[in-house]
């Protein structure tokens, strides 16, 4: 393998996105190409990116648990990406989640990735969380603080929610009236 493009770094790993099969399954043969690729490289903090995946057959847990105790011969760690629950039940079911840990989102690999290094640029950190958090979320932090009193931390007055609740409380009892009355 010449040159590896398919993985970025997130945090201090390098996540790695697989190559699949035809069918949409991770080709195990590759998988095991890819990692000693990164491992050749000196990249010893790994993270494999299953999101896009919904099953994971035996073989590629065989290469991820071989790769793993390699990764970790050498002072690294293999992690996952995953928020199947299926992948997950797998990993658990095998034995293998101390030596196969994962994560459900891109923002907790991050975060995990800040815990375990320290002390990291504050702004490097908060620009890396800000992307990720802009395109995980659909309403903005400015949209939230408009909608929560103060006490939950908003930057406006909480008179907007006010009327919208005594509109709401006006058009019920109009309702109700009215079909009554």
């Amino acid at each position: 393998m010449t040159d590896l493009h398919n993985y970025r770094e997130v945090g201090k790993f390098y996540l790695l996105s697989p190559i699949l099969t035809p069918i949409g399954a991770v080709d195990a043969q590759k998988l095991t190409e890819q990692i000693d690729y990164m491992i050749d490289e000196k990249k010893y903090i790994l993270g494999i990116d299953l999101s896009e995946i919904d099953f994971l057959y035996s073989d590629c847990l065989n290469v991820l648990a071989k790769k793993s105790e390699d990764i970790l011969s050498k002072g690294g760690k293999l992690i996952l990406l995953t928020a199947e629950v299926n992948i997950q039940q797998a990993i658990q079911n095998a034995g293998l989640i101390e030596l196969l840990p994962y994560y459900q989102k891109e923002t907790d690999l991050l975060l995990a990735s800040m815990e375990s290094a320290g002390v990291a640029s504050e702004n490097k950190i908060t620009a890396e969380i800000s992307a990720l958090t802009s395109k995980e979320s659909l309403v903005s932090p400015e949209e939230v603080s408009e909608e929560f009193p103060k006490y939950y931390g908003a930057k406006h007055s909480s008179s907007r929610l006010f009327l919208l609740v005594i509109v709401l409380i006006l058009t019920s009892a109009y309702g109700v009236w009215y079909s009554f009355g």
